[in-house]
C-alpha cells in the first residue's frame, strides 16, 4: 500500500511515518522542502506547495492513502496565509484525491482554526 503525509516533516507527520513504516508501509511525504531525517527513515518526499492543485494532483497519482497533516499553524499571523494553506490546501487534497480515485483519505485540523 502506497501512503502519502502531507506534511511529514512536522511533529505529528514525522510520528506518523515512523508508526506506518514500522507497520511495513511505503511512505511518502508531501512538503515544501525536503526532509533528511525523513529520507534516513526511508520516506521520499515529493517536493511542492498545497496551494497549487496541480503540485497536489500529481503528487497524489498512485498512491493509495493519504494522511493529510500538513497546515499553517499559530495565533497570529496574516489571515489570507492560513487561509490558503488551510482551507485553499485542504479543498486541493480533496480534489486530488477524487481525481486520482483515492478513497482513502485521514485529515487532522489545526488548533490554530479556533483563533
Amino acid at each position: 500500500m502506497k501512503i502519502l503525509i502531507t506534511g511529514a516533516g512536522g511533529f505529528l507527520g514525522r510520528n506518523l511515518a515512523v508508526n506506518l513504516l514500522s507497520k511495513g508501509y511505503k511512505v511518502w511525504n508531501f512538503s515544501r522542502k525536503e526532509h533528511p531525517q525523513l529520507q534516513a527513515m526511508g520516506v521520499d518526499t515529493i517536493c511542492g506547495d498545497l496551494q497549487n492543485q496541480n503540485d497536489v494532483l500529481a503528487a497524489f497519482k498512485g498512491m493509495d492513502v493519504v494522511f493529510h497533516v500538513a497546515s499553517r499553524v499559530g495565533i497570529w499571523g496574516d489571515y489570507n496565509d492560513f487561509y490558503q494553506t488551510n482551507v485553499i490546501g485542504t479543498e486541493n487534497v480533496i480534489k486530488a484525491c477524487r481525481e486520482n480515485g483515492i478513497t482513502k483519505l485521514i485529515y487532522t485540523s489545526t488548533p490554530s482554526v479556533v483563533f
